[in-house]
């Protein structure tokens, strides 16, 4: 018995963004608002999730407070980039091979019957959600297709597909004991991270007020891979 390809579901994060986090300790470059040129032209129509709202001209809550964060060089935090753009316009590209020339799954042409697209009410997720489509399904990054890509989401306050704090209890419960409870520092054998807070503090010549906060390593990390996506990394 030969085994039939029925579905695909593909599950991706976004494309390269600037940072959520800055870290005070360390030097602040620019990020300029070049930085965020459309590599990808697409034509895109982005409607909730029962398909009676369109929502391509209206930015969440957290779009909104980004929008009141600018960095050094005029680019606003959490924004999708060029960079990022093209690593999902090469994901989706990777796609089309896969799935539609050597497998045949798909039509060249683009159909939302067969291809359906769900993302958080993010700019930066919508938007890799597009250039993904366009590696697909246009023969380059700024061929437009008459018909535009469809996108479904839904409202950032009641989803689940991120960590939304406002909805789910126990992520609200491990954050208030992250914070409370737990010690980045403390020389045990429990914890891991201690040998890798005290290479940062003496690699950057960060002190113990620098690396206080509990989720240090995590806005750390943010802001590094920023940078190093983003060519800014030395």
């Amino acid at each position: 018995m030969r085994d039939e390809l029925i579905s695909v579901i593909v599950v991706t994060r976004h494309g390269a963004r600037t940072p959520l986090h800055l870290i005070d300790a360390l030097p602040q470059i620019e990020y300029k608002k070049e930085m965020l040129e459309a590599f990808v032209d697409a034509k895109m129509s982005v409607k909730s999730l029962d398909a009676q709202k369109d929502l391509s001209n209206t930015l969440s809550f957290k779009d909104e407070k980004y929008l009141h964060r600018k960095l050094m060089g005029g680019a606003h935090v959490g924004q999708l980039t060029s960079t990022g753009e093209q690593q999902m316009f090469n994901l989706g590209f990777r796609l089309k091979k896969k799935y539609i020339n050597d497998l045949n799954f798909l039509s060249e042409n683009y159909d939302p019957k067969q291809v359906y697209v769900r993302s958080t009410h993010l700019k930066r997720t919508i938007n890799s959600a597009k250039s993904l489509l366009a590696g697909m399904y246009q023969s380059g990054p700024k061929q437009t297709l008459k018909e535009p890509f469809l996108v479904y989401t839904n409202q950032l306050e009641k989803d689940y597909l991120y960590p939304n704090l406002l909805e789910c209890p126990y992520i609200q419960l491990k954050r208030k004991l992250i914070k409370k409870n737990f010690d980045f520092y403390a020389p045990n054998l429990n914890n891991q991270y201690h040998c890798f807070v005290d290479y940062l503090k003496n690699e950057f010549n960060f002190r113990q007020n620098d690396v206080s906060n509990p989720l240090f390593v995590y806005e750390f990390l943010d802001e590094i891979h920023s940078r190093m996506v983003g060519f800014f990394g030395s």
